[in-house]
């Protein structure tokens, strides 16, 4: 999430490519087809435009802009993120979910059923996804999002059921 709380980035610009006004991001959603023909709000300056196209180009993703049309004007947009409300978000399949709505779930021990914490963060690393947690005891853990830690992720009840190895929250 943005720290606005009212938007989620979906990428970051990084330069203008091309002479149409073509932008290289650095996506955190997903490939070009997350992109096309989305709405999106450019931040900070908080305009609006279309993706009108959208194509992978080695591994980073090339998007084009309504409204930017020069080399010129996709400068203009280095540093700035292109994001959606959260209501706007792309729909997600069964057992799918953002890792923006896993903070504020409970951190559940799964061996005796008790509140280990609540999720405040998460950080995506090469090794993966590490949960940061507010422990119960007042101390901040990073807990790695992997099926054989987080064996239960409930949205609906906000909480998520670890098997924590013995240690991990002393790290």
């Amino acid at each position: 999430m943005h720290p606005q709380q009212d938007w989620v980035v979906l990428a970051s610009i990084d330069r203008s490519r091309g002479r149409r006004g073509e932008v290289i991001v650095t996506s955190m959603t997903g490939g070009p087809e997350s992109f096309l023909g989305r709405r999106v709000t450019i931040l900070p300056a908080g305009g609006e435009c279309v993706v009108e196209e959208a194509w992978a180009h080695h591994d980073r993703v090339v998007l084009k802009l309504s409204g930017v049309d020069t080399i010129e004007q996709a400068e203009t947009l280095r540093g700035a993120e292109l994001a959606v409300r959260p209501a706007d978000r792309l729909p997600l399949g069964e057992g799918e979910y953002y890792l923006s709505d896993l903070v504020g779930c409970a951190l559940i021990d799964g061996g005796n059923g008790e509140s280990v914490g609540e999720v405040t963060g998460w950080a995506e690393t090469l090794g993966g996804v590490l949960l940061t947690v507010q422990t119960t005891a007042g101390r901040e853990a990073l807990v790695p999002l992997v099926r054989s830690i987080c064996k239960e992720i409930d949205m609906a009840g906000r909480r998520i059921v670890a098997d924590l190895p013995a240690g991990l929250l002393d790290l």
